[in-house]
């Protein structure tokens, strides 16, 4: 079986704060991205709660838009 270095994952609170979100924001975040319906924030799934490479949240935090509408709407 196959382990995983947990230092190199955020879980959904830990990421929250990193990144300046609810915790439940980051779970829908990341069942969409299951889904395939968004690919803000891939995890894996453990148990109840998601774990989130720190590569995904640096790359999550590059290309978030800020607050607000987008512009031109």
């Amino acid at each position: 079986m196959a382990t995983i270095e947990t230092n190199d994952y955020f879980t959904c609170s830990e990421a929250a704060e990193a990144l300046d979100l609810s915790p439940e924001s980051v779970r829908v975040y990341c069942n969409n991205a299951k889904k395939g319906k968004s690919p803000a924030i891939k995890g894996m799934h453990m148990g109840r709660d998601w774990l989130i490479h720190k590569v995904e949240i640096a790359r999550y935090k590059k290309e978030r838009n800020g607050p607000g509408r987008p512009p031109g709407e």
